[in-house]
Formats: structure tokens, C-alpha cells, sequence
């Protein structure tokens, strides 16, 4: 592939995403008049990235327990994460926040179109970055490939 020679570019995209993602929301947000108390929004937000973050780490190891040793040392290594961990992780973390603070109403909706930006740009990161750091993905052996 023309661009396997750049990983150091997955995580420039990586950091974009999240930066394309967070002013999505920042605009969402002030033309929707969030109902959430500032205390309540930043409790939720936090709860939705340390979520994301554990989900995504810990599914991305147990992908990647044949070739792993398990320590508790591996949480720490750099790669290893997957998207859909992190989507589990936050939304469990989120709904458990919200069942202990009593929040009722729906938190969600100002993520969405955030959430997709943010993906798509992480995306292309992982197809930039090629083969050597596992997220562009393998080539299939289906017989209609």
C-alpha cells in the first residue's frame, strides 16, 4: 500500500477527530440549549470517556489475547484499543452514572453526529497507517473478495 509507510500519522488523525468531534458538540450544544446543569453534562462527558477508554482498551486486548501475555502491565502498551469497546465501554459507564445521580433525561443525542465525526477522521488515521499497527484491517479470505 502507497501510504503503509506513515503510522506516525494515526495518531495526528487520531487527536483530530477528537478535536473535529468535540467542536461538533460544543455547536450541537449551543443551538439546542442543552437541558443538563453544567455539574450533571461534565459528569456524564467524564463518565463517557473514562468508559470509552477502559472499553476500548480492555476489548482490544482480550481481541488480541493469542499473541499477548496478560499481565496488568499490558493496559499500559501503546495500541491495543478497538472503537467498539470504546462505544461499549462509554455507554455502560454513562448509563451507570446516570442511574446514580437520578439523571432522567436523555443525554445522548448531542453525541451522535460528535461521535461519527469523530470516528470518521480517527478512521483515516488507521487507513494511513497501514498494516504495521494492526487498525487498517486484513485482507479477507472469502471467496468473493
Amino acid at each position: 500500500m502507497i501510504f503503509s509507510s506513515y503510522p506516525m500519522l494515526h495518531p495526528v488523525f487520531e487527536t483530530l477527530g477528537y478535536t473535529c468531534g468535540y467542536a461538533w458538540y460544543q455547536r450541537a450544544r449551543l443551538r439546542s440549549g442543552d437541558l443538563l446543569g453544567d455539574e450533571q453534562r461534565w459528569t456524564v462527558i467524564a463518565a463517557a470517556a473514562i468508559g470509552a477508554l477502559l472499553g476500548s482498551r480492555v476489548l482490544g486486548l482480550l481481541e488480541q489475547i493469542p499473541r499477548l501475555k496478560m499481565t496488568w502491565q499490558a493496559m499500559f502498551l501503546p495500541g491495543g484499543k478497538t472503537i467498539v469497546g470504546g462505544l461499549l465501554g462509554g455507554w455502560v459507564a454513562v448509563e451507570m452514572v446516570k442511574r446514580l445521580r437520578g439523571i432522567r433525561s436523555r443525554t445522548g443525542d448531542l453525541f451522535v453526529i460528535p461521535l461519527c465525526i469523530g470516528i470518521a477522521v480517527g478512521r483515516i488515521g488507521c487507513f494511513l497507517a497501514g498494516l504495521a499497527d494492526d487498525t487498517y484491517g486484513t485482507p479477507t479470505k472469502l471467496p468473493w473478495e
